[in-house]
C-alpha cells in the first residue's frame, strides 16, 4: 500500500517547497565561471607558438642550403644582367666610348660634360654593368643607376655619406691578477725650525706577481683613422664622422669610395658577430682516492661514466692549472666524469651574450669593508709634549663569483676567449694592534680572503666545451659533539665529549661552451625559454 504522502529525498511533499528553495539557491551559487588563470595560460602558449612559427617562417636557410637551391631570377635581376656582348676600344675618347655602349647595350646612358680622357679596353661576353664596373676600377669613371638609365660621372672627388650602426661610447676594461706582499715603513719628519718631530709608522703593499690585461674600445676614432688612411692625403680628400647620428661622410675619388665601401662592409660583418657563452662553475669535493685532483684520463673502468666520444684535446698544464676543450657539444659527459670522482656542487651557471671583441663581466656576491691600513703619527713639540693621531683605512672586499670574458670570433665561427673566472670568500679575522700607551690596544676586524682564480686564453670551435680545472683547495673542518649535562661533569665529563677533524680537498672546475649566434640559435633559445615557461606555469 502506497503512502499517502509523496516523499522527495526523504522529505514529505508538503515540506518539499521549503526544502527546494535552499537547494535552488545553492545550485545558482555553484554556476560555472571562466578560469582566468587557465585562459591566461592558453593565451600565452598560443602567442609563443605563433611567434615561433613566424620567426621560423622568416628564417634564412644556412649557406650550404642556399648554395644547393637555384631560385628563379627576379625581373629586376634579369633587367640588371641584360644581354652580353664583346667590347674592344683603343685610345678611344671616353665620351664616345660610353655613347657607343648605349647603342650596343640598348640602355640609356647620360655622360657628364666633364668626362674626358681616352680608354683602351678589350672584354668578351660581359654585361653593361660589368663593363662600367671594369672602367670605373681602371679609370675612375664612376656610374650610378637612375630611373632613366645610367649616369657616368667624371674621375674627380665626390662626397658620399655612409650609415654606420654602432654605439657612441668608449669602453675601457682592465683585468688584474696579482699576488701582493706587505712591508712596514717608518719615517721621521722635522720642520725647518726644529721645534717638532713627527714619527710615522705605516704599512704598504706591493705586488710580487702581477698580470694586467687591458682592453680599450674607441670605435669612432679608429674608424676615422682607418678611412683617412684609405683615401690618402691628396688635396681635397676629407673624412668626417658623426657618432651621434651614426654617419660617416667621405670626400674622395670614386676609386677611393669603392675601397671605403668594401672596408665598411667587412667591418660591419665582423662587428656584428655575436656569441652566447654558457658557463657552469662547479666545485668538486673529491673522494679519498682522488685527493691529487680530478683524473681527466678516467675511462670508467671502475663502473663510472667516461667522456664518451668527448676526449680532451689541447690540454695545457701550467702550475697545476690547465685548460682544454671537449669535442662534445654539451656538458653531460664532463659532469658524468666528475660525479665518479667526487661530490659535484654547482656554484653558478651564468650565461653571457656579447659582441665580437667586447668584454663582458658577471659579478654575483657581496662587498664588505675591512681595515686594510692603520697608521699613527706622533708629534713632539719643543717642550716635550707629544700627541698621537691614528689613521685607519677601510677597503671593500668582494666575496662571491665573478666571470670576465672577452671573445674573438673569426669567419669560420672559431672562438678565441680570454677567460678570467674568480671565486673568493672573505671572512672576518680579529687582529689586535698596539698603538702605544696613549691609545692602547685596538681589536680591529680585518679580512681573511680565500680566492681561486685563473687567467687564460683558449680557443675552441663553435659548440665545443672548454674545461678549466686544477684549482685545488684543502678543506679542514672540526666537528665537536657531546652529551648534554653529562659532558659538563667534573673529571669524567671528557668521556662524553667527541672531537672529529675532517680533512678533504675540493677542485674548482669551470665549463664553458661558446655558441656563435645565428638565426637558428636565436630560435632555439626562444624555444627553450618557451618550454621553461610552460614548466614553470
Amino acid at each position: 500500500m502506497l503512502p499517502k504522502q509523496l516523499i522527495i529525498l526523504g522529505v514529505p511533499l508538503k515540506h518539499a517547497r521549503l526544502s527546494l528553495l535552499p537547494a535552488l539557491c545553492l545550485l545558482s551559487a555553484c554556476q560555472t565561471f571562466v578560469d582566468g588563470d587557465k585562459q591566461l595560460y592558453d593565451q600565452s602558449n598560443r602567442i609563443l607558438a605563433e611567434t615561433l612559427a613566424q620567426s621560423r617562417a622568416k628564417a634564412v636557410p644556412p649557406p650550404s642550403v642556399q648554395a644547393a637551391l637555384i631560385a628563379p631570377l627576379a625581373p629586376t635581376q634579369l633587367a640588371r644582367s641584360g644581354p652580353r656582348f664583346d667590347v674592344a676600344a683603343k685610345d678611344m675618347p671616353a665620351n664616345e666610348f660610353f655613347l657607343s655602349l648605349m647603342d650596343g647595350a640598348g640602355k640609356n646612358i647620360v655622360v657628364h660634360p666633364e668626362v674626358t680622357g681616352n680608354i683602351t679596353f678589350s672584354l668578351r661576353n660581359v654585361t653593361l654593368e660589368e663593363v662600367l664596373a671594369a672602367v670605373r676600377d681602371s679609370y675612375g669613371y664612376d656610374f650610378s643607376r637612375t630611373s632613366y638609365g645610367y649616369q657616368i660621372m667624371p674621375n674627380q672627388a665626390v662626397t658620399r655619406t655612409y650609415d654606420v650602426n654602432y654605439l657612441n661610447l668608449q669602453r675601457q676594461g682592465i683585468t688584474d691578477t696579482e699576488v701582493s706582499s706587505g712591508q712596514v715603513t717608518t719615517s721621521d719628519n722635522s720642520d725647518s725650525s726644529g721645534s717638532s718631530t713627527t714619527n710615522t709608522t705605516s704599512s704598504t703593499t706591493r705586488p710580487s706577481t702581477q698580470l694586467i690585461t687591458t682592453s680599450n674600445v674607441d670605435f669612432w676614432k679608429e674608424l676615422s683613422g682607418v678611412v683617412s688612411m684609405i683615401v690618402g692625403t691628396e688635396q681635397g680628400n676629407n673624412v668626417v664622422v658623426n657618432p651621434q647620428a651614426g654617419l660617416l661622410v667621405v670626400h674622395a675619388s670614386a676609386t677611393d669610395q669603392q675601397s671605403v665601401e668594401g672596408f665598411l662592409k667587412l667591418a660591419h660583418s665582423n662587428l656584428q658577430r655575436q656569441v652566447i657563452l654558457e658557463t657552469k662553475i662547479l666545485e668538486v669535493n673529491l673522494f679519498d682516492r682522488f685527493q691529487a685532483g680530478v683524473n681527466w684520463s678516467q675511462n670508467g673502468s671502475d663502473g663510472g661514466a667516461s667522456l664518451v666520444g668527448a676526449a680532451l684535446s689541447g690540454v695545457q698544464t701550467i702550475g697545476g692549472v690547465f685548460s682544454a676543450t671537449v669535442t662534445a657539444g654539451d656538458f653531460t659527459a664532463v659532469l658524468q666524469l666528475l660525479e665518479t670522482q667526487g661530490e659535484v656542487r654547482v656554484l653558478s651557471t651564468p650565461r653571457i651574450s656579447t659582441l665580437n671583441n667586447q668584454k663582458a663581466v658577471i659579478k654575483v656576491g657581496t662587498d664588505e669593508y675591512f681595515v686594510t691600513d692603520v697608521s699613527s703619527s706622533t708629534t713632539t713639540s719643543s717642550n716635550g709634549d707629544g700627541s698621537s693621531t691614528p689613521d685607519i683605512t677601510l677597503t671593500p672586499f668582494f666575496s662571491g663569483i665573478s666571470l670576465d670574458v672577452t671573445p674573438q670570433i673569426d669567419s669560420q665561427s672559431n672562438v678565441t676567449l680570454h677567460v678570467r673566472p674568480s671565486v673568493s670568500k672573505v671572512t672576518q679575522d680579529d687582529t689586535e694592534i698596539n698603538l702605544g700607551d696613549k691609545f692602547g690596544t685596538l681589536n680591529l676586524p680585518t679580512a681573511r680572503t680565500t680566492s681561486r682564480q685563473s687567467d687564460s686564453i683558449v680557443r675552441a670551435r663553435n659548440g665545443q666545451v672548454i674545461v678549466i680545472g686544477g684549482l685545488l683547495q684543502s678543506d679542514n673542518e672540526n666537528v665537536d659533539a657531546n652529551v648534554p649535562w653529562l659532558s659538563s661533569l667534573p673529571l669524567v665529563g671528557w668521556l662524553f665529549q667527541q672531537q672529529r677533524k675532517n680533512l678533504g680537498k675540493s677542485e674548482l672546475v669551470i665549463l664553458m661552451r661558446p655558441q656563435v649566434i645565428t638565426e637558428d640559435v636565436w630560435l632555439n633559445e626562444i624555444q627553450k625559454s618557451a618550454e621553461a615557461f610552460k614548466e614553470l606555469r
